[in-house]
């Protein structure tokens, strides 16, 4: 009788546990999609080649990425409608939220790109500038899913060339300033390092000491016999003498002067939540 039971049970239970994992996967393809098109304008293979571009960027990179839209931010800045989507949503990879969001706000009519953790590196105030230049035509006509891969794109760009030299976080409320460290060199293999290097030097300079000193102090190098002088005459005559006058013009414009002083800065504020973000946008 009990075997007659588990039998008919059985298939209950196969079906049961096959609904739960197609239900799961549907929730976890539905969540790592990075593409939410609130305000619907792109078409279903617009916003399929950015899905596809995102997940390629993801793979190569090791950040995360993500492009939506809306034409309601429920009483938001543009700015904190980002910050608060990124946030809320769990985009970004790591403890440090690593990635960037870009959205297009046809509420306030503005596109904005908000970065967090290693991409506030990447995507200093000027570089951001140059992607948002990029991205503000196609948006401004209209092209919207070429203005979100136009701005995948740059990014990715910026990421290959790597972090500059001289980047630094600039926060908008403390103004103070947190340099960018390279990672991956200790302190300790670089003080190793410069013992090393004294010590073969020093080893170096012994060597060739020893084989180049005199065996006898008594040494007298024969210079009547071995030393020979020759005097010859020489004469320089001037020939001829041009000089040429010529004014250089002051340089009396200090544009751009500001901008390359500060190419690495990435400006930073905190959201509502108390994470720091870096980001901007332009109004269409």
């Amino acid at each position: 009788m009990s075997y007659a039971k588990r039998y008919i049970i059985s298939p209950y239970l196969f079906v049961l546990l096959l609904f739960c994992l197609l239900f799961c996967k549907e929730i976890q393809a539905e969540g790592s999609r990075r593409v939410c098109d609130e305000a619907g304008i792109f078409s279903q293979e617009e916003q399929q080649q950015i899905e596809d571009t995102i997940q390629k960027l993801q793979t190569e990179t090791g950040m995360d990425f993500a492009v939506v839209s809306t034409n309601d931010a429920g009483g938001k800045s543009t700015a904190d409608y980002a910050d608060d989507f990124y946030e809320q949503q769990n985009i970004g990879t790591g403890d440090s939220h690593d990635g960037m969001l870009y959205l297009i706000d046809l509420d306030h009519g503005e596109i904005y790109i908000s970065t967090e953790g290693e991409m506030m590196r990447y995507l200093t105030d000027e570089r951001l500038d140059r992607v948002l230049d990029h991205a503000y035509e196609d948006a401004l006509e209209k092209n919207y899913a070429q203005s979100a891969l136009s701005v995948l794109q740059d990014t990715s760009a910026y990421i290959k060339e790597g972090i500059p030299e001289d980047q630094y976080h600039l926060s908008s409320e403390t103004g103070q300033r947190d340099p960018y460290r390279k990672k991956g060199f200790p302190f300790l293999s670089m003080l190793f390092g410069m013992f090393a290097g004294a010590f073969a030097a020093l080893g170096i300079f012994f060597s060739v000491r020893s084989q180049y000193r005199l065996t006898h102090e008594t040494y007298h190098y024969p210079v009547s016999e071995k030393g020979h002088l020759a005097l010859t005459e020489s004469s320089d005559r001037l020939i001829n003498q041009f000089v040429t006058h010529r004014k250089i013009p002051r340089n009396t414009s200090s544009s751009g002067s500001g901008r390359s002083a500060n190419s690495g800065r990435t400006t930073t504020h905190r959201s509502g939540s108390g994470r720091t973000h870096g980001g901007g946008g332009r109004k269409l």
